[in-house]
């Protein structure tokens, strides 16, 4: 089984890095080879924001190799984004996100950005399904375990 998840720039490094406590069982659904695992969806600003790291860069790269992280284009994430900006869609300033998450039909994202969350979770931006957060190991359920 695979659950496709988005990573908010805020939390990659650590994700990919540091898990710690919090992060412990994503990470391990990345980078073992169990039945079960997470797959990082990423493109657009995302990209750009993970790539200013050669490190996140370097990782990213083994990720989408091994079929545990997917890249959307970048032209159709940032056409949408752009379409949100124009039409001043939520209160956060991620709408690479939500444009990501509407264009892949991810619904699951890993953020500590809480004017991004409501967005995430605002109906009228997404929904059918809408959007759940994943913050750390308390929301495992999340991904299907």
């Amino acid at each position: 089984m695979q659950i496709k998840i988005i990573v908010d720039n805020d939390n990659i490094i650590k994700l990919l890095f540091n898990p710690g406590e919090d992060l412990n069982t994503l990470n391990d659904l990345l980078f073992n080879n169990y039945t079960h695992k997470a797959i990082l969806v990423y493109g657009g600003e995302l990209r750009r924001e993970y790539f200013r790291s050669d490190k996140v860069k370097k990782i990213m790269t083994q990720l989408e190799k091994a079929g545990k992280a997917i890249y959307l284009n970048d032209e159709i994430i940032d056409k949408q984004t752009q379409e949100y900006i124009d039409k001043e869609i939520g209160i956060s300033n991620d709408q690479h996100i939500l444009a990501l998450s509407k264009i892949s039909a991810v619904r699951l994202l890993c953020t500590n950005d809480s004017d991004l969350e409501k967005d995430f979770k605002n109906p009228k931006i997404l929904n059918k399904p809408r959007g759940k957060i994943y913050k750390n190991n308390s929301h495992n359920h999340l991904l299907n375990l």
